[in-house]
């Protein structure tokens, strides 16, 4: 996730973990989404655009059914 507290608490592992002078960034924080799918679409990378998923309940459907239309990030998607 790249909610600021997913990566705070990431940061505070990788310090742990590893080296604490690692630093764990968010270069799209300031983005909308759109600018940051125009960003990506720019790269090699692109045909992975359409493979994301965004729904938080991802791990619990079918292959052939991406995306709940229930959780929030769904809804709001709507």
């Amino acid at each position: 996730s790249t909610h600021p507290r997913s990566l705070q608490l990431l940061q505070a592992l990788v310090a742990v973990v590893t080296n604490p002078q690692t630093t764990v960034d968010n270069p799209f924080i300031w983005k909308t989404k759109a600018e940051v799918v125009a960003e990506l679409a720019a790269t090699p990378q692109r045909q992975l655009i359409a493979r994301s998923i965004s729904c938080s309940r991802s791990r619990d459907l079918e292959a052939m059914r991406p995306h709940c239309g229930e959780c929030a990030q769904c809804l709001q998607r709507r």
